[in-house]
Parts: C-alpha cells; structure tokens; sequence
C-alpha cells in the first residue's frame, strides 16, 4: 500500500517597505522640490513678480482673443504713475476701444470688458527710469498720447497696448515698429508720480523685463543687459 507524501509549501508573509531605489527616487523628488521652493519661500517679492507677470500674460490673451472674437479693437490698459495713489502703475485692465481722430492717442474706451485687477504685493510696472535702461517701456507713453478710463466712476490716464481685429498689437505711439515692446516688473512704492525700487541685490535693482510680441502677444524674458 503506497501513500502520497503531501507536499507542505510554507508562505512567507509578504515583505513590507521600500526598496533602497524607491527611497532614493522619494529623496531625489524631495531635494528638487526644496530647491525650487526655498527661494521663493525666502523672498516672497519673486513670487509675487511672478504672478504679476502670469497677471499680465492672461490679460495680453484674453484681450486678444477678444479681439479676434468680436471683431473689435481691444486694449489691455495701465494706469500711469500720475492716475492716483490706489492705481498708478499696479492696476491692469482690458476694454473695448474705437477710434478718436481727434485723440492724441487715436481711440477711446468705450467698455470695459472685465474688471480691473491689481498686482499683488507692492509690484509695479517699471519705466525706463525706474528700471535704469536705455529703452521706453509702455510706461513711458507720454500723457498726451495716454487712454482714460474709468475706474471706480472716475477717469484714469492709462498707457495701452491695443490688438486689431485680427489679434496684432497696433503700433503704440511710444515706440517704432522696430522698436522692442518692453515692460519691466519689481517691487516698489509710488510716491509724487514716480516709483522708487525697493528690492535690489549686490547694489542692483532686481525686477523682471519681457518683450511682447506685436504677432502674437507673447511675453518673452529678457535680461536688462541686453538692451545696452
């Protein structure tokens, strides 16, 4: 009489942690993170440039979508240092405009398309003066050749940028064709019509520069060292 030998097979119990490669990957993924967000952490001014300058970028589109979508000429507008204490050179908007012949600026607002957003922080938009280089920013349009506004039911002079029917910005009156279309972003403090920059770094002023392209708006980066 034969009898089978039962086989007995002993489970081992599922091994918990990580394997030294998984660990490695969660260190290197946290390193990275710390590296990116220490900074910004440190100086809270960089991120709020940053969002300023996202700010701005949304504002270029949606005006030139709108543009493009209705058929109107549309334009993003800045208040001047010279608007008042609450606007000057931190507010941005976009509105419906047509043309003034008798305007120095050859348009008129006619509607605002949504309400106006001011910069976080005390962020400003820069002219040439403030940020010490050698070419106009749309900042520097002169106040003959500025759009009004309202803001709040009180008019307001604003530089502009102004999109075409068929979303190219416009030659704007404070530059050629050829001409860089410039806007500087920093921290600073309005006072008796001009900005004075709060942030410097190794005795320079720390701000951000970027050129928009006339074709499509985009907002490029460019370092200040460039331009001389």
């Amino acid at each position: 009489m034969h009898y089978k030998k039962r086989e007995v097979f002993l489970r081992h119990p599922r091994r918990a942690g990580f394997t030294l490669i998984e660990v490695l990957v969660v260190i290197s993924i946290i390193v990275i993170l710390f590296a990116v967000g220490v900074p910004l952490l440190s100086d809270p001014a960089n991120s709020a440039r940053k969002s300023s300058a996202d700010i701005l970028r949304s504002a270029l589109q949606q005006a030139r979508a709108h543009s493009i979508a209705t058929g109107s000429y549309t334009s993003v507008l800045l208040p001047s240092y010279a608007a008042d204490a609450e606007t000057g050179g931190k507010m941005i908007g976009f509105a419906e405009v047509e043309a003034d012949p008798s305007a120095a600026a050859k348009f008129k607002v006619t509607r605002l398309v949504q309400r106006w957003t001011q910069l976080p922080e005390q962020i400003f938009f820069f002219d040439r003066n403030t940020a010490n280089i050698p070419q106009n920013t749309l900042m520097d349009l002169g106040a003959s050749s500025q759009i009004t506004a309202d803001y709040r039911k009180r008019p307001v002079a604003c530089s502009f940028i102004i999109f075409s029917p068929n979303g190219q910005i416009l030659q704007n009156t404070n530059s050629t064709n050829t001409a860089k279309l410039l806007v500087g972003l920093g921290k600073g403090t309005l006072k008796n019509g001009s900005v004075t920059p709060t942030q410097r770094s190794s005795n320079q002023i720390v701000f951000d520069l970027f050129q928009i392209s006339r074709l499509s708006a985009r907002m490029r980066q460019v370092d200040p060292k460039q331009l001389l």
